[in-house]
């Protein structure tokens, strides 16, 4: 993601400056860190899984050839079962960690959020604190 380029987005679109140590950019950044790692994770598992299942169809196309034709056909049919169970499981796991992430990320803008109002509040308590210093300055020394 690129930085500059999403703190002239905000910039323009809504009118708020940010800078690149905000906490509501590094919390953005760790999310998009945390989905990519998650991203590569779940990929890495798919090709792991459809591995396995290439070795174990070939596996079990060579055992075919050697048996009569109705087991060949009955093996053909449980491979076929084995292959959409374990696409179906494949599948529910991916929706599963990404629904998680997806709920990480959600968290985390959501204290992101609360940070930065926190931040602004405590920015314009120190604001009129400053303010009122001066002000009873001028008065004493004025």
């Amino acid at each position: 993601m690129n930085v500059e380029a999403l703190i002239t987005e905000i910039r323009r679109e809504h009118d708020i400056r940010l800078a690149k140590d905000d906490p509501v950019l590094v919390t953005v950044l760790l999310g998009e860190k945390v989905m990519a790692q998650a991203a590569r994770q779940i990929e890495a598992a798919m090709h792991a899984g459809a591995e396995q299942i290439t070795a174990a169809q070939v596996q079990a196309q060579m055992s075919a050839r050697r048996d009569a034709e109705a087991l060949i056909t009955e093996a053909a049919g449980w491979l076929t079962r084995q292959m959409h169970e374990a696409a179906e499981r494949a599948a529910q796991e991916a929706v599963g960690r990404i629904e998680a992430e997806g709920q990480r990320a959600a968290r985390a803008a959501n204290w992101a959020n609360r940070a930065a109002w926190v931040a602004g509040a405590c920015a314009l308590v120190c604001s009129c604190a400053a303010i009122g210093w001066l002000l009873a300055m001028m008065r004493l020394f004025g």
